[in-house]
């Protein structure tokens, strides 16, 4: 009898998350795409939805928004794609049709019913031996020849959320960036950051290997360990009292939120990419208002999507790989999640490869 049931890393409620056996996804649409994943990313986002911090999230829901594959099996309204293709994939399905779909906005603002970003709001993610791509096509991109998944898995999600907190920020020549929060995020936002050659980049965090890492992967030029050091008084020394022209806060708490609205400058950019477990208190007037500053907030948007591919292919963008610091097979993903969220071991990334059959 043919398998009709594969493993698969599900939340099932608050606090209760874990492997176990699910149905084969099957082809129920024309438009329909069977994916079978190489490589997967543990994603902070994960672990806030398997301890309950996204009330849009219902479960039982497959975990998994950055992945790699190849086609398995493909619907016969695919077009532009065969079985066997290897692509990576956008973070959240779109339908492609609606008002918003057409006029370009973010798969997550897709309006018909369904669709968001997998694991999430959106259908099951790709944690799992298959997954199911609905009207894969539009959210599908090959793999560029002469690239790997280590590559380019890091864009439709880490980098693409960096490239939109520097992108809102203005970042230009001259400007100095805080980035407060070092994780894969505030890495990424280090990252994307040199493509527009500001004059310097400053990493903010408690985990001295993360710091330690930004400045040795060359995303840094100064970095502040915020539980040893005064955070304002060090960017008040390392700018000549001008404070930060642009902020990005990575991290969602309300202490990182202030911190980013203390450090930036008059007339300063500040734009939070985070995703918040917590509600934040600020005192407006005496830390926005008084100082004009343009504030904004928000996560990835697929428009820089294109843009990060074709540097990435010229190899003009600092080379991600360094975050994949960690990988393990499917089956040990548990064990991957635990590392990941506690930040053992040096973790900056954790790569899942493939079930393997012990």
């Amino acid at each position: 009898m043919a398998k009709d049931t594969m493993k698969a890393m599900v939340y099932r409620a608050a606090g209760d998350y874990g492997l176990m056996d699910v149905p084969l996804p099957k082809i129920t649409e024309p438009d329909d795409v069977i994916l079978r994943p190489t490589l997967n990313l543990v994603c902070t986002s994960d672990v806030h939805i398997c301890q309950g911090h996204m009330a849009t999230v219902t479960p039982p829901k497959i975990q998994g928004h950055e992945f790699c594959g190849v086609i398995e099996e493909i619907g016969p309204a695919v077009k532009g794609f065969k079985v066997g293709d290897k692509v990576v994939v956008n973070s959240a399905s779109k339908c492609g049709e609606c008002a918003n779909c057409k006029k370009g906005k973010p798969a997550r603002f897709c309006l018909t019913p369904g669709n968001g970003v997998f694991g999430g709001g959106g259908p099951d993610g790709a944690q799992a031996e298959f997954v199911k791509l609905p009207k894969g096509q539009v959210y599908m991109n090959p793999i560029p020849e002469g690239q790997t998944e280590e590559d380019v898995i890091l864009i439709p999600d880490m980098l693409c959320t960096g490239h939109y907190g520097v992108n809102q920020v203005g970042l230009g020549l001259g400007d100095t960036l805080v980035v407060i929060g070092c994780g894969p995020v505030g890495m990424s936002t280090c990252l994307v950051a040199r493509l527009y050659n500001p004059k310097t980049i400053i990493a903010v965090d408690v985990v001295d290997y993360l710091l330690e890492a930004a400045v040795k992967n060359g995303v840094a030029d100064y970095t502040i360990n915020s539980a040893k050091e005064n955070v304002v008084e060090r960017v008040r020394e390392l700018t000549g009292g001008a404070m930060a022209s642009t902020v990005v806060e990575t991290v969602g708490l309300n202490a990182t939120f202030n911190m980013a609205l203390q450090v930036a400058g008059f007339h300063g950019r500040f734009c939070s990419v985070a995703l918040f477990s917590e509600p934040i208190s600020v005192p407006v007037m005496n830390m926005a208002v008084v100082k004009n500053l343009n504030i904004y907030m928000g996560i990835q948007e697929s428009a820089g999507r294109d843009l990060l591919f074709e540097y990435g292919r010229l190899g003009k963008i600092i080379d991600p790989k360094f975050m994949l610091t960690h990988r393990a097979p499917l089956n040990d993903i548990e064990q991957a999640y635990e590392v990941f969220s506690k930040k053992l071991d040096g973790c900056i990334k954790y790569a899942i490869t493939p079930w393997e059959d012990r």
